[in-house]
């Protein structure tokens, strides 16, 4: 008799990760804590399975935010939420876990405008 290991691999796709979220968000801005809540709302993109958008980062941007999903891990490239020829960009990467029917994603991300660094924050999204 032998005996065999399997790892199984699960990878998120941005289709899983649709539907709302309660966010508890602080940024560092100037040295000091700022802290919020609010709701965002993850939609799939369409044409890239393992895309996800999401509503409201920040509880600030007008348009949605886009993270790339690789497993568990979430990576917020460089973009301008609030459109083409804004001043204000966020990057960042954060973790998925699930406990339950409960989905959470805790995320890292810097708050640039102009280019410059003016806030580095931490998001907890909790699905609803």
């Amino acid at each position: 008799m032998s005996t065999q290991t399997r790892t199984v691999t699960v990878s998120w796709t941005g289709a899983l990760l649709a539907g709302s979220y309660t966010v508890a968000d602080t940024c560092m801005i100037g040295g000091s804590p700022v802290p919020d809540s609010y709701t965002s709302v993850a939609t799939a993109s369409v044409g890239n399975t393992y895309r996800v958008l999401f509503s409201n980062l920040s509880n600030s941007f007008t348009g949605n935010t886009y993270a790339d999903i690789v497993g568990n891990h979430i990576t917020i490239p460089n973009q301008a939420p609030n459109g083409t020829g804004s001043v204000d960009s966020v990057e960042g990467s954060g973790t998925i876990t699930q406990v339950g029917s409960v989905v959470r994603w805790d995320i890292t991300y810097n708050v640039y405008i102009s280019g410059s660094l003016v806030g580095i924050c931490t998001a907890h999204f909790v699905s609803q």
